[in-house]
């Protein structure tokens, strides 16, 4: 929880330098926001530990069974609403409950609802809860590389409100000038320049003062930073 908090303050502060929606992210919004997000998942209680521990890929049952998290979230936050009155901090945490595996290509659930038709808080919340499940390791695989985490989004950019995902793109992007990556090849590059045009695959250069521009080498790919 304290991970999608952070990443959640990062992403605020981030839209208030660089965003179309500036105007709306005021601490009002900011303080809400990163206090609302852990509920974000809370219908997850009532989903089996068999599902949600489970090592390895869900089966078509499974992920149904799953996915009805939204709504349990939902009406729960919902209950809770209605004994304590009007409370923007559960009001936010009622609409990113149901609503934060919904995508702007309408290919999410549980409505399948489209563009600006999701809220706000919501689409909000789908580029930080993919983000923290990106860079988490699980038991099948290990934690995204930053780099990874933007090659992600870009193979599935449609399914975010870019003005909101590109200003963390950019900030996670620069974030890696200086890092050193091992490439599938195994050979090891320091990041020197971010590509505008490919943020997931940067200018490298090596020891050898040799430049790599991997938006030009589709063969290679980051493994991981060391």
């Amino acid at each position: 929880m304290e991970r999608v908090q952070q990443y959640c303050k990062i992403l605020s502060e981030q839209l208030v330098k660089d965003s179309p929606y500036s105007h709306l992210i005021d601490k009002k919004f900011i303080e809400n926001i990163i206090n609302a997000s852990p509920l974000h998942d809370i219908g997850k209680v009532g989903i089996s530990d068999n599902i949600l521990l489970k090592q390895g890929q869900l089966s078509e049952d499974e992920f149904e069974k799953i996915k009805k998290h939204t709504i349990i979230g939902y009406e729960t936050l919902k209950e809770v609403h209605s004994k304590f009155g009007a409370n923007s901090f559960i009001e936010m945490g009622m609409t990113m409950a149901l609503c934060h595996h919904e995508r702007f290509d309408g290919s999410g659930y549980p409505y399948h609802m489209k563009g600006e038709k999701i809220d706000i808080y919501a689409r909000y919340m789908a580029i930080v809860d993919t983000y923290t499940a990106m860079a988490s390791p699980r038991t099948y695989r290990n934690a995204f590389t930053p780099l990874q985490i933007l090659g992600n989004y870009e193979d599935n950019i449609e399914k975010y409100d870019i003005t909101l995902l590109l200003p963390l793109m950019k900030k996670i992007a620069n974030s890696q000038i200086g890092t050193t990556v091992q490439l599938s090849d195994d050979t090891v590059w320091e990041v020197l320049m971010v590509n505008e045009n490919k943020y997931s695959r940067p200018i490298l250069k090596n020891n050898e003062n040799q430049f790599l521009d991997l938006s030009k080498r589709t063969d290679l790919f980051i493994v991981k930073n060391v």
